[in-house]
């Protein structure tokens, strides 16, 4: 268990979660996991990441990872256990096997325990974060105020399209959705490819 911490020490994550299987009914395997985790965080403290919750510690003193947007459309999160969702950015987003046999045999394996993933491209990462930050009125256009961005004009242009179609406006130095557009943003932030797998899928 320590050697596959190790492993993942060296890949240097902003933040690694050690999150127990819940719920353990047996009392005694319980205790065993418990210090199994209590041992994984000291030896990850030892490293220099500094612990936020009793499940988490962080390299770059992130205080609370779920309500840390930028954080979670931002960063790479690597996933280990069963049920886990990972984000690697700009290249996967995917959930582990939750059956910890499934999960495990695939690992003997030497295979991924995926069991549900999305290839991404860094224009995906791109509109979900337009998406999710317009859609919540807090995207702020200075962040890409950088004209030599490789996708400045792709947001750019997007920004200028959004505002032409009455999907949002500028308020406060802020872009804000306009209201009942969620719809209409959603549906001019996201490829037609997207929304047709959706609709036939549905």
């Amino acid at each position: 268990f320590i050697k596959d911490i190790k492993m993942v020490l060296d890949l240097k994550p902003d933040l690694i979660h050690i999150n127990k299987i819940k719920p353990i009914s047996n009392s005694e395997f319980k205790k065993k996991v418990e210090v199994m985790q209590k041992n994984a965080i000291d030896f990850i403290s030892s490293y220099g990441y500094k612990k936020i919750d009793e499940e988490s510690l962080t390299l770059n003193g992130i205080k609370n990872i779920q309500g840390d947007m930028d954080y979670l459309l931002n960063h790479s999160i690597i996933g280990l256990g069963p049920n886990s969702m990972g984000h690697i950015y700009g290249k996967y987003r995917y959930k582990n096997y939750l059956d910890i046999n499934k999960y495990y045999n695939y690992l003997k394996k030497n295979d991924l325990p995926w069991e549900h993933f999305i290839k991404l491209t860094q224009k995906d990462e791109i509109d979900f974060y337009l998406l999710t930050k317009i859609s919540s009125n807090s995207f702020n256009p200075k962040i890409f105020k950088n004209k030599n961005f490789k996708y400045f004009n792709y947001i750019n242009n997007k920004i200028n399209m959004l505002n032409k179609e009455g999907i949002i406006k500028r308020y406060n130095k802020k872009i804000v959705l306009n209201e009942n557009k969620w719809f209409e943003l959603t549906k001019n932030i996201y490829r037609a490819d997207y929304i047709k797998k959706i609709i036939n899928n549905s």
